[in-house]
C-alpha cells in the first residue's frame, strides 16, 4: 500500500494553526494530545485471556507556549482561567504551503487547565510556559476513539 502522500510532501510543525476557544495563537513550542482506552484482561482458570473489558476513554493534551503568547492567552481567558473549559482546534496544512494534503482538523473538546508550569534558566533560548489540560474528548479530524458517547438524559415531565 502507498503512503498517501501527494508529491513527496508530509504536515510539518510549521503547517499547524492552533487555536484556543477561537482565538489564534502563534508562539506555540510544542503540542502533545492523544487518546488512550484503559482496558485490561478478563481472566478465568484458563492460561488464556477470556476477553477484555471496555476500558476507560482517557484523553490527554499538554503544550507548550512563548510567554507573550500565553500572557494574551491569559488576558483573553481573565480571571479563574484554570475553571474554565477551553475548546482546542489544531489545524495540519493549507493547499498553499502544503502541496495540495488535504486540511486536518483535530478538537480538543471540553480542555480544562490542570497545571501551569514557568520555568526558566539560563542560556538563549525564550521563556517558555507548559500548560497541561485534561480533556474530555479528542476528536482526530472529526473521528471519535470510542463510538459509545455520554447517554443522552432528557427531562421528564
Amino acid at each position: 500500500m502507498q503512503s498517501p502522500q501527494i508529491n513527496g510532501n508530509y504536515y510539518s510543525f510549521a503547517n499547524i494553526e492552533f487555536r484556543v476557544n477561537g482565538l489564534f495563537i502563534l508562539g506555540i513550542k510544542s503540542i502533545n494530545y492523544g487518546n488512550k482506552v484503559g482496558s485490561t484482561f478478563v481472566r478465568g482458570t484458563n492460561q488464556m485471556p477470556l476477553g477484555t473489558t471496555q476500558g476507560q476513554y482517557e484523553p490527554k493534551c499538554d503544550i507548550e507556549i512563548l510567554r507573550p503568547q500565553f500572557n494574551l492567552f491569559l488576558a483573553a481567558a481573565g480571571n479563574g482561567y484554570m475553571a474554565g473549559n477551553y475548546t482546542i482546534t489544531v489545524t495540519y496544512g493549507n493547499p498553499l504551503d502544503n502541496g495540495l494534503l488535504p486540511t486536518v482538523t483535530d478538537l480538543i473538546v471540553g480542555a480544562k487547565i490542570t497545571e501551569i508550569d514557568l520555568s526558566n534558566s539560563e542560556g538563549v533560548e525564550a521563556s517558555s510556559v507548559k500548560v497541561t489540560f485534561l480533556p474530555l474528548q479528542i476528536l482526530l479530524n472529526g473521528i471519535a476513539a470510542v463510538a459509545n458517547g455520554l447517554p443522552q438524559i432528557a427531562s421528564v415531565g
